[in-house]
């Protein structure tokens, strides 16, 4: 194989070796830039070659540094913010509330073409458990789950939250595999698989999904980050619904954010004995947390910066890593949003996550998370020392 999918050979030698790369890397092989679509209409060939040249420009950027001037002047500019990632919350500000965008996902197919794909998986997800069914003897817990999953797809496209749930459902069909190689007979053990790569495919018609699966097949989250990851939501949760929170934040966030942490049809102890077996799952957690603190913290950043002289300085280095709407936004309700979100911050400074310190990091939630996750979250130190929050 060669030609134009060398993209993805060279790709996947550097993933396989651990090669580490910037989101400007990243960024090449996805398609969230509306200026910069992906020709997916004009076949594989077509779209490889633009990720090509999207790398050979990034590469190019790259050899030519930044200009002298541009570069003293950024050792002077606060420190900015990196760009929301895909994950199951990515929030957005309307008016002068942080929601969850209630629009249904984007995804490859028509309209008619999805419905029927989705309508297919529900089919075959419920004809498999009605099978399975017929031998008792069997582990009933798998075609239980199945119908589960079988009455949460929907008829339309999801919402980015609902998606990406039942995307995770995939991972808990996998550690299903077990039970189903060693007790199902050999035809219904075939369809089951088949199954599981007739759900991969339907998912990943939404180019939302198939950017997050890259991004957590890179990540390198460990076994002690992974069964961190559970403890954080609860108290991040519950301050996003306090006084503070609730004058800011929309109460879909934090109901968001637990529902996406406990696998759908899953009490609280089978989702605990799944953690290890579910990175994608802790990976996506870690990053709608993430994308929440952002969301939280670029207003008072850019409020805090306009508010001096080091406001044009700081223009080009912030707004060219924030969203640009962000700018809009300070002018339309920075005096009233801003001291809410700086009271929510300050709640959340005291918030802890054992009650108290530990020998591997700080119990207080903020310095935790870049403590223990610095990959992700090693941003939000210098920017929460810039605003006075740590």
């Amino acid at each position: 194989m060669g030609g134009s999918w060398a993209v993805w050979l060279d790709w996947y030698a550097e993933i396989y070796t651990g090669v580490k790369h910037d989101e400007a890397w990243d960024a090449c092989f996805v398609d969230l830039d509306p200026d910069d679509p992906l020709p997916w209409d004009d076949g594989p060939k077509a779209v490889n070659e633009r990720i090509a040249a999207r790398l050979a420009k990034l590469k190019e950027r790259q050899q030519e540094g930044p200009e002298p001037e541009t570069e003293q002047k950024a050792n002077d500019l606060p420190p900015g913010i990196p760009r929301i990632r895909p994950a199951a919350i990515e929030p957005v500000w309307r008016g002068e509330k942080l929601l969850i965008a209630p629009e249904p996902l984007p995804a490859d197919l028509d309209p008619a073409s999805l419905a029927g794909a989705l309508a297919a998986l529900k089919d075959e997800l419920a004809d498999l458990a009605d099978l399975v069914a017929d031998y008792p003897q069997l582990d009933q817990r798998p075609p239980a789950y199945l119908r589960q999953i079988a009455g949460r797809i929907p008829a339309s496209a999801p919402t980015q939250a609902e998606l990406f749930r039942l995307g995770h459902a995939k991972e808990v069909l996998d550690h299903f595999r077990c039970i189903v190689d060693t007790e199902w007979p050999d035809l219904l053990a075939v369809r089951y698989h088949a199954l599981l790569l007739q759900f991969d495919r339907t998912a990943r018609q939404f180019p939302k999904w198939r950017a997050f699966i890259q991004n957590a097949a890179r990540a390198s989250l460990t076994s002690d980050q992974i069964e961190e990851v559970p403890l954080l939501v609860e108290p991040i949760a519950a301050a996003l619904e306090s006084a503070e929170g609730q004058s800011v934040v929309d109460p879909a966030i934090p109901r968001a954010l637990r529902a996406l942490a406990r696998p759908i049809g899953l009490t609280e102890q089978e989702a605990e004995a799944l953690d290890d077996a579910m990175d994608a799952l802790a990976f996506d957690v870690l990053e709608s947390i993430n994308n929440i603190l952002k969301s939280l913290v670029e207003p008072l950043l850019g409020a805090a910066v306009g508010t001096g002289a080091a406001v044009k300085r700081y223009a080009k280095g912030f707004l060219t890593e924030a969203d640009k709407s962000v700018e809009k936004q300070f002018k339309q309700w920075g005096k009233d949003v801003g001291p809410a979100l700086d009271h929510l911050l300050k709640k959340l400074k005291k918030v802890t996550v054992y009650g108290g310190g530990t020998a591997t990091g700080s119990g207080f939630l903020l310095p935790r998370l870049y403590q223990v996750f610095p990959e992700q979250f090693g941003w939000a130190e210098p920017v929460l020392k810039f605003l006075g929050l740590i």
